[in-house]
């Protein structure tokens, strides 16, 4: 191929190129925000500590982190709450999780179970919000607490994060188990 024709299809190809790279100015006001998941982990764990000392740890299959610190546990979560020398005071297990990180709060759901090691006791409810920094745990729902001695039914629940105590708002009852 001769130098002409060689640098006439050079031109061509630049020309081409260059129009196929051309692109469209973009109205930033027409797009859409993205408020989808910013982080996927798998089988994490959180710990929550005072004075350098676990008091909280959370395990869950499946973490998903939003751009505003939120958090979302679909595959469910674990937590093991420890008593201030670092034995087990108590377990909360539920089928999915949420964290609003403005409110710090975490609100469980599906199937939420507490066991409390220290005073014999596990509390059955679907929704259980917990309060980390005021230690707090609450539900305006139906709960179900089993004790040594009787099952307790009622509406909303508040307690400590440890569930070493506990008020039902609205009780229904209470009975000896069999």
């Amino acid at each position: 191929m001769n130098t002409r024709n060689l640098t006439l299809l050079l031109v061509f190809l630049m020309a081409v190129l260059s129009i196929a790279c051309e692109r469209e100015a973009v109205n930033m006001d027409e797009v859409e925000p993205y408020d989808g998941p910013w982080l996927i982990s798998y089988n994490t764990t959180t710990y929550y500590s005072d004075s350098a000392k676990v008091r909280v740890k959370i395990t869950s299959d499946t973490q998903v982190q939003f751009e505003n610190g939120d958090a979302e546990y679909p595959d469910g979560l674990f937590l093991i709450f420890y008593e201030k020398d670092g034995t087990q005071s108590s377990t909360l297990k539920a089928n999915k999780g949420y964290f609003n990180k403005k409110e710090a709060l975490y609100t469980v759901e599906d199937d939420v179970v507490i066991n409390s090691m220290v005073k014999k006791q596990i509390l059955n409810t679907e929704l259980l919000n917990w309060l980390p920094n005021e230690r707090r745990i609450y539900t305006d729902q139906f709960v179900t607490i089993e004790t040594e001695d009787e099952i307790l039914k009622g509406e909303g629940l508040e307690a400590p994060e440890d569930f070493s105590t506990y008020r039902i708002l609205r009780p229904t009852g209470s009975f000896e188990t069999t």
